[in-house]
């Protein structure tokens, strides 16, 4: 299997349920080069058309490392309207399983994007519980095109976190309940990030030259 091809791992049976295809896993991650290297598993979810794939395919172009990377792309599951239980079970799905999960949002973190991690949080948490994992290992909040605040990356991240942290412990009663737990532990990070630019954001070759200045320092 050539490296950085996509696969398919879960399908949809004739009933509408989800199925991985044990086959296809197999295959990721019994290919050459891998060997007995530990696996990595990073997870992205989101609304639709945020810049999810445009990330993961940055991520593929810039991946070096010594261990076995899987890049997952839950593209359409918070798409609600169309199959509301199928997406929050493939999204919890991804948090079970993934080693980093990065909740993609735009401009700032929302109320709706809480109700979804949320549900998301509950499934995997009752599903968990059966096969004994953590419902989520680390949980990452990228803030796509951020115009909210004059401090980006890291910093400006944490700032809109405890922001956010704030806003759900003042509710009475806490609407968010898993939310607020998930992005309270030590784990739990946030990164704003600007606008790329329109060279990188409609180009294809994802060099550091397309960016913009203060995309690329962030």
């Amino acid at each position: 299997m050539e490296p950085g091809r996509p696969v398919q791992l879960v399908r949809l049976d004739k009933e509408g349920g989800l199925t991985l295809d044990e086959e296809a896993l197999s295959r990721c991650l019994e290919q050459g080069g891998v060997g007995d290297a530990p696996v990595c598993l990073v997870s992205i979810i989101g609304e639709q058309r945020r810049g999810k794939s445009f990330l993961l395919n940055y991520l593929l172009r810039r991946l070096r490392s010594p261990v076995a990377v899987l890049l997952v792309d839950t593209e359409g599951s918070m798409d609600l309207e169309r199959n509301k239980e199928t997406s929050i079970k493939l999204c919890a799905m991804s948090m079970l399983l993934s080693s980093y999960q990065i909740l993609n949002v735009g401009c700032q973190v929302k109320d709706p994007d809480l109700e979804y991690l949320e549900m998301f949080l509950q499934v995997a948490e009752v599903v968990g519980e059966a096969y004994g994992l953590e419902p989520v290992q680390h949980l990452d909040l990228l803030v796509r095109d951020s115009s909210s605040s004059l401090v980006l990356g890291a910093q400006g991240g944490e700032q809109h976190l405890r922001h956010v942290r704030q806003m759900l412990a003042a509710m009475s009663p806490c609407r968010h309940p898993k939310a607020l737990e998930a992005l309270s532990r030590s784990s739990s990070r946030c990164y704003l990030m600007p606008f790329p630019g329109k060279r990188i954001s409609t180009g294809n070759q994802g060099t550091l030259r397309d960016m913009d200045e203060d995309f690329g320092t962030a």
